[in-house]
């Protein structure tokens, strides 16, 4: 049964669809396909630096250490998500909004909001973090690779809350080339740099590189967002919902792990069951499978601002014909990399060295898991900004609960493979929970069956429970 979208409504009752430059880039068919390309491009050239960086690091430094520096960075990335507060995945709904209403005030007042919220839970994180390592005296380099990833934690946060303020603003250059190709390509040159002069290298140096080279991209990103973000606050006061703001970011948290950061969950997990070399393995295999993510990724990059765009204004033909298409570009991509995965998967571990190929039948687990999300569609995309995320939070509360309990039994008794067969299952619990809800809830069908609506749609259409 569809009920009432829950989406902040525009001031006037029935308004004709505004006017939105930034909208204007992507909203036709055309367009759309275009720059979700380049996102595809900027994640498909980072993730294959990372993977050549990844490659170079087993062969020079060591299986083992190699997976104490996946444990310290995927420690890292977890505790900056958590220390952003959920604002990143709230703020294409809120600034693209807002912003469509002319509500400048609310727009300042959101930005600056966020960034202080995460800045202060970020820098009580990294100081909890090097208090506990001090505490313990720990042993061995691990702990110097932890110490570096506690000092990241506030750099990270600041960069992946200013990427999501990019990508409101549909300023897809500024959102993913720092974070997701830059980065990437520095850490790149600063490893091939020092094993060619130096050698030596170890978890806690090259965790060092990973957090120093984050200041210059995070200064370049913020002159570069600024000049798009200026226009939406100017003339205004900031106007603060800070208890509204942050409830519903909070309530998209534990989306956000699931959805962004499944992946360093789940081997910060691992990290506590599994020795160093197995957590290598466990790694390469994470990074092979989530290669099919690139396109799931750069799709609801450039799904969110037009499906947000569409709430607003009740348009349900519209956003079921978009979220059609959008998924028909998610799945049949990743059915044939599920494919190549089947029939390659040897073959491309064993770049990584002799000892990898041992993860085959865990790879082709994980990357059934990446199947599974995107045959399910846009769910999470779309109950967030149809502000549904409320009714996602048992869905995401009972995944939690199972990723650790079944990583818990499964790690110990099977190792790495006990720990892809915990993630696959854990995303079908939770994808087909959330497609149940958008279907009864939203009134639109995101999976791959909704394909006889890709072409149709075009006009306008009142969402359920709207006036007419």
């Amino acid at each position: 049964m569809s009920m009432h979208v829950a989406a902040s409504s525009p001031d006037r009752q029935g308004p004709a669809e505004p006017a939105d430059p930034a909208l204007s880039k992507v909203a036709t068919f055309k367009s759309f396909v275009r720059w979700s390309a380049l996102v595809f491009l900027l994640r498909v050239g980072g993730t294959a630096l990372t993977y050549v960086t990844y490659i170079l690091l087993a062969r020079w430094m060591g299986a083992a250490e190699l997976g104490n520096y996946v444990f310290a960075f995927s420690a890292c990335m977890v505790m900056s998500s958590l220390t952003t507060l959920g604002y990143p995945a709230s703020a294409v709904r809120f600034v693209r909004q807002a912003a469509a209403r002319d509500q400048r005030g609310e727009v300042a007042g959101f930005l600056k909001r966020g960034n202080q919220l995460s800045f202060v839970a970020s820098i009580i994180a990294m100081l909890g973090g090097l208090g506990f390592l001090w505490w313990r005296q720990g042993t061995g380099g691990m702990d110097g690779a932890l110490a570096l990833a506690f000092v990241g934690v506030p750099l990270f946060a600041i960069l992946q809350l200013h990427s999501s303020y990019a990508q409101s603003i549909s300023n897809f250059t500024a959102a993913f080339l720092p974070s997701n190709f830059l980065r990437q390509l520095f850490l790149l040159l600063i490893v091939v740099a020092w094993q060619l002069l130096w050698g030596g290298l170890s978890a806690s140096l090259v965790m060092l590189f990973t957090v120093a080279m984050l200041p210059l991209l995070l200064l370049g990103q913020h002159v570069y967002i600024d000049r798009g973000l200026k226009p939406l606050r100017t003339g205004a006061s900031p106007t603060y919902r800070t208890w509204f703001w942050t409830r519903t970011s909070l309530e998209l948290q534990l989306l956000v792990l699931f959805t962004t950061y499944f992946q360093e969950m789940s081997l910060t997990i691992a990290g506590f069951f599994l020795p160093s070399e197995d957590m290598a393995v466990y790694s390469a295999c994470f990074r092979t499978a989530n290669l099919i993510s690139f396109g799931l990724y750069a799709i609801n990059a450039i799904l969110s601002p037009q499906a947000s765009h569409l709430i607003a204004n009740k348009n349900s033909a519209g956003l079921q014909s978009l979220v059609a298409r959008a998924t028909q570009l998610r799945f049949w991509p990743s059915l044939a990399a599920v494919a190549v995965l089947v029939v390659a998967g040897p073959q491309i571990l064993h770049i990584f060295g002799p000892d990898f190929a041992r993860g085959q039948v865990t790879l082709i687990i994980l990357g059934v898991s990446q199947l599974v999300i995107a045959a399910a569609g846009p769910v999470t995309q779309i109950l967030t900004l149809s502000g549904h995320q409320t009714q996602s939070l048992l869905a995401f509360a009972i995944s939690l609960v199972a990723t650790l309990a079944l990583n818990a039994l499964l790690l110990p008794l099977f190792g790495m493979l006990g720990g892809a067969v915990a993630s696959l299952l854990v995303t079908l619990i939770w994808n087909l929970w959330l497609h149940r809800i958008v279907v009864r809830q939203v009134g639109i069908i995101p999976s791959v069956l909704s394909l006889r609506h890709c072409f149709t749609g075009a006009g306008k259409s009142a969402m359920p429970g709207s006036a007419p």
